[in-house]
């Protein structure tokens, strides 16, 4: 293989492995696809499973053990292909992807029609991995969403076309179904616990993103669970009690906001009280002492990983409780009565600060999460270590970059950095982050 410098310049380069547009597919790639998805999705050895927030090793054995035309092993097929032909779009390439994509999907469907197939492991993996598929044009922006603050407070546009991702909802969907028919009676076994934290964290997002309620089973799944937890599931198990009871809360929010009538404000004041509660009920999770990540922290170090990941998942399902609240507030001073004006802004203004703040911590973990090396000389550049690492931050980067109450300089950075994981990751397709918006955002300080 020749050295990276002396590279053609068409030529796609990607964790390790080259495929030149002269070359195309004259030669077998599924060997060289399943090894790529795996160094994309669970990453180097050296990675033990307590630096991680989930987990994931699991799904090597699981493939191993899997037939040829099992649907978790077409299903990594899929995704190793996808990775492989990124940039290079040719009649075959795309022939390949859709070939390899539908094998994927025929195997999968037909497990899940299965009465015994459906609620085991390997379906379940597989449904998570065809969702990661969908991962590819998550970062789609539009002018819409991203404005001036002299506009005022502008709700985002929630639908999931606005978010790129109508096919990852959709399987999502399917994993919730899957979850409720395959009830409790696998959370004995480490590998069907480590494969629901996978999928409830998925679902989690998918609610905020919908403003749909946590499924109502929730609480039923972490009672069983708490019977069989181990140590290093504490912090994944706390912060998916809290993104259930946050995205149930902003759920009420938005029905509260949608539905509002003139005597709306005594419900809205009910559900203000709520999350305050919660927020005092759970506050120690975010001032507790990893959460204050410093220069001595290292993402590689053992257990640091782990909890810089759940760091920023509290910090995005917190700031995501805060901007719906925020639109309540809003809500309510559109109908404000003259003596409440003060008060209102008074509290609206300080919910803002609370917004920033959640948006701050997250912003923090960037350069403890990403890499930092660069050429001798040149500034630091973060950079994403792995594809899973890109589609982990996806969702929290963009409640930054959009939310209407954060600072121009945290949507710069969000933006930033979302654009380097679109260019050196490769999880979209070319222009689904339009450079327009990024040149708006760039050269917005000099225009005020």
């Amino acid at each position: 293989m020749p050295p990276m410098e002396i590279l053609d310049p068409d030529v796609v380069v990607f964790s390790g492995w080259y495929l030149f547009p002269t070359r195309q597919l004259a030669e077998c790639w599924d060997s060289h696809a399943y090894t790529l998805a795996f160094s994309n999705l669970i990453g180097p050895q050296r990675h033990s499973a307590t630096s991680e927030l989930v987990d994931i090793n699991f799904l090597s054995g699981m493939v191993s053990e899997a037939g040829q035309d099992s649907s978790i092993v077409l299903a990594c097929r899929a995704i190793g292909h996808a990775f492989l032909t990124r940039n290079i779009d040719t009649p075959e390439t795309r022939s390949k992807r859709a070939a390899t994509y539908g094998q994927a999907l025929k195997a999968t469907n037909m497990a899940l029609e299965h009465p015994v197939l459906q609620t085991q492991d390997e379906t379940l993996a597989s449904v998570w991995l065809l969702s990661l598929y969908e991962k590819r044009p998550t970062l789609t922006i539009s002018h819409q969403l991203i404005e001036s603050p002299s506009r005022g407070h502008q709700p985002l546009d929630k639908s999931p076309q606005s978010h790129g991702i109508g096919s990852w909802i959709v399987h999502t969907q399917g994993m919730m179904s899957l979850l409720r028919l395959r009830g409790t009676s696998h959370f004995n076994t480490p590998l069907a616990r480590d494969l629901f934290w996978l999928i409830y964290y998925a679902i989690q997002v998918r609610c905020f993103i919908t403003d749909m309620a946590s499924p109502s089973e929730s609480s039923s799944w972490f009672r069983e669970l708490e019977k069989w937890l181990n140590e290093d599931e504490r912090h994944t198990y706390r912060l998916c009690v809290y993104g259930h009871h946050a995205s149930t809360l902003c759920a009420t929010i938005q029905q509260t906001i949608t539905q509002w009538t003139a005597s709306s404000r005594s419900a809205a004041m009910a559900v203000i009280a709520e999350v305050e509660g919660f927020e005092r009920e759970t506050q120690h999770l975010w001032q507790a002492f990893y959460d204050s990540p410093g220069s001595e922290t290292v993402a590689d170090s053992g257990l640091n990983t782990g909890l810089l990941w759940w760091r920023t998942y509290l910090h995005a399902f917190r700031l995501q409780l805060q901007l719906t609240l925020l639109e309540l507030w809003d809500k309510m001073r559109t109908e404000k009565l003259d003596e409440e004006t003060r008060t209102l802004e008074n509290e609206f203004q300080r919910r803002v600060e609370v917004v920033q703040g959640a948006a701050d911590k997250i912003l923090a973990c960037l350069p403890l999460l990403l890499s930092t090396d660069g050429p001798s000389g040149a500034s630091p550049r973060l950079t994403t270590r792995f594809w899973r690492d890109g589609v982990r931050l996806l969702w929290p980067l963009r409640l930054v970059a959009l939310g209407d109450a954060t600072r121009d300089d945290q949507k710069r950075l969000a933006c930033a950095t979302l654009q380097q994981i679109r260019d050196e990751v490769g999880i979209n397709p070319p222009g689904a982050f339009p450079l327009p918006v990024l040149a708006e955002l760039v050269t917005r300080e000099t225009q005020l």
